[in-house]
């Protein structure tokens, strides 16, 4: 598309009436049957430029009124089908070549104006260029990078990931749309890349993240280019824009979102900064001076809204999300009274009132987010209502309310899902947010007498998230594709306890240089053994490990937890604590009372190879035997 911009810049320039250049994806759009007149269907590919004639005082409407690029290309050889890239890249480098066809074929309508002549090198900018997205082979070159205080965007990918290489034009293109600031990426398929990788922390490809103060920051925003260069214009603007009066900042407000502060910079102010720069891809703050102190939030086609809070940031911002949050209008009280559904309705507006207050009142929360449209949401709700109503007649202390996540956000993190219909459980007692997989009556109610939610006079015992809450614990990740799987403290029981695989757990410190070293030599021992056992790693420094039998004392730490037990049946420390741990593994080959059959059977001969007649077996060999 960058092409297409340089060859509609140069026309804008160069005619008094430039033909109007257009993109159509033929992917989410039918091709119109002029376009077929001009090429075959069976033939038509993308990319292909068109010329399209005007009907106007022609006796036929769309009747060859398109001509197809092939027509100036000439004696080129046939593209083969799916050669996307390679067809972009003509397009590119051809551009000195189309344009003098694109004149051609424009000067037969006098109102365009166009040049009569065409200088060759007036098309020069089009020339192909390299993307201009630095490779980086490793940590050091990175830190080097980062070391020269540059703006731009760092990605980790890997070329075996599809979603990296439908990524990569689109990354490749912004960087090229904005020369003035740095992209750059690290392969983390090489042996320097993956270090770079894990040190960081990538838990998923392609991971994209900010340069900016010689730091990196995760992007949290979307896949295309226009968001790309929006965030980066937004992330290196001005934090915040001086008006000179209350009319201009108005003026400035009928076309995008404004949050005004009126008075002087003071504590205040530095504030109201702190809670803006968070929300800043949403809003922009401006600053007028006064002598009363004032903040107000003013948006296109909506009336001013103020602030009556305390000059906190957190206060701030968390006004400010429900201000901004995508919202459905807010039922008016009468009708919710006149409701006779036990299913209360949360729209995003009221999110806090709705959902937050009742835990504040001790009262436990499940929550349905929905579509209208969702044929599984049509199915799940009469018994949502049905469980609504038992948890009602029961006098639990539970609210069941859903939230329609077509016209609504939610105002706060933690609550992501990525389809309907996604249930929440919110407990009085902890802060995390649990999903509810049940879809039955029967699950439901015995979901949240699980969770400790009991009739009146029924003594409950306090739940493992309850338990849990009470130490520290990283956000579990919401996606893992990496063969060592990512462990905290909230998600430790169901990945490390399994019942059916053993598991590795790897505790380190992202600053220690042996748990660093260590990473790709997990990573294989993963690879290797990913059908029997679960290898692990867990940051010891920003999750508490309260369980028996863990106990860390430096790092790393390799503990080894066989299936179905809950305390690990071997324990190594050090930088050679991965190598200790298979040597254990490979000294407790011993068969445990197993018939001479079974051994043979099962191990592949380890009598045969103890006395050097076979190969040494495999590690997925022993572990296997040992425990079966």
């Amino acid at each position: 598309m960058e092409a297409l911009d340089a060859l509609a810049e140069w026309l804008n320039k160069s005619c008094a009436r430039p033909p109007r250049l257009a993109a159509l994806d033929v992917r989410k759009n039918e091709v119109p049957l002029g376009l077929y007149a001009a090429a075959s269907i069976g033939g038509l590919s993308a990319p292909s430029l068109y010329l399209i004639d005007s009907d106007v005082e022609k006796k036929s409407v769309g009747i060859r009124w398109a001509g197809e690029i092939h027509e100036f290309e000439g004696d080129q050889p046939p593209r083969k089908k799916g050669a996307l890239e390679k067809s972009t890249t003509l397009l590119r480098a051809k551009l000195n070549q189309i344009l003098p066809w694109v004149l051609e074929h424009s000067r037969r309508y006098r109102a365009l104006s166009v040049p009569e002549t065409f200088e060759p090198e007036q098309g020069g900018a089009f020339r192909s260029q390299e993307a201009p997205v630095l490779e980086l082979g490793n940590e050091k070159e990175l830190q080097q990078l980062l070391e020269r205080n540059v703006t731009g965007y760092m990605e980790f990918f890997s070329p075996s990931c599809g979603a990296c290489k439908k990524f990569a034009p689109t990354y490749e293109s912004a960087a090229r749309k904005a020369p003035n600031f740095t992209f750059a990426r690290v392969d983390c398929s090489t042996p320097d890349g993956e270090r770079s990788c894990n040190k960081h922390g990538i838990d998923k490809y392609p991971s994209l993240f900010l340069m900016q103060g010689g730091r990196l920051e995760k992007y949290p925003g979307g896949p295309k280019r226009h968001q790309l260069l929006e965030y980066l214009e937004t992330q290196t603007s001005p934090p915040w824009r001086d008006f000179q009066s209350q009319e201009e900042a108005i003026a400035f407000a009928k076309k995008k979102r404004l949050l005004l502060w009126a008075g002087d910079r003071n504590a205040n102010f530095e504030a109201v900064l702190t809670a803006a720069n968070e929300m800043r891809q949403q809003v922009s703050l401006g600053k007028v001076d006064a002598d009363k102190e004032s903040l107000s939030l003013l948006a296109p086609s909506r009336k001013e809204v103020a602030y009556q809070g305390p000059y906190q940031p957190e206060d701030l911002q968390l006004w400010l999300a429900e201000q901004l949050v995508r919202s459905a209008p807010i039922p008016p009280e009468t009708e919710t009274q006149a409701s006779s559904s036990p299913v209360r309705t949360v729209v995003g507006a009221n999110f806090r009132q709705k959902v937050f207050k009742p835990l504040e009142e001790g009262k436990h929360v499940l929550l349905e987010v929905y579509a209208p449209w969702c044929g599984h949401c049509k199915k799940l709700a009469p018994i949502y209502e049905q469980f609504a109503q038992k948890m009602q007649d029961e006098g639990r202390p539970l609210v069941v309310a859903k939230l329609d996540g077509d016209a609504n956000g939610i105002p706060f993190a933690g609550f992501d899902y990525t389809g309907f219909p996604t249930l929440f459980y919110l407990s009085p007692s902890s802060e995390q947010i649990t999903k509810v997989s049940e879809r039955t009556l029967e699950g439901l109610v015995s979901f949240v007498t699980k969770m400790g939610v009991s009739k009146p006079g029924e003594a409950s015992k306090p739940s493992l998230s309850q338990l849990l809450s009470q130490f520290r614990s990283e956000e579990p990740p919401a996606k893992q594709t990496s063969p060592v799987r990512t462990v905290v403290l909230s998600n430790f029981v169901d990945v490390v306890f399994h019942e059916q695989k053993h598991c590795l757990l790897m505790l380190y410190d992202q600053k220690c240089p042996h748990c660093m070293r260590m990473m790709p030599e997990l990573e294989a021992f993963a690879q290797e053994l990913k059908r029997i056992v679960v290898v692990a790693k867990m940051d010891g420094t920003k999750n508490d490990l309260p369980m028996t039998g863990f106990e860390v004392k430096g790092f790393p730490t390799l503990f080894f937890i066989e299936a179905g037990h809950k305390e690990p049946s071997m324990t190594q420390i050090g930088s050679n604590a991965l190598v200790a741990t298979k040597r254990l593994l490979e000294r407790q080959k011993e068969p445990r009372r197993r018939s001479q059959t079974a051994f043979v059977a099962v191990f592949a001969g380890l009598a045969l190879w103890e006395r050097g007649d076979i190969p040494r077996p495999s590690m997925h060999e022993i572990v296997t035997y040992i425990w079966p």
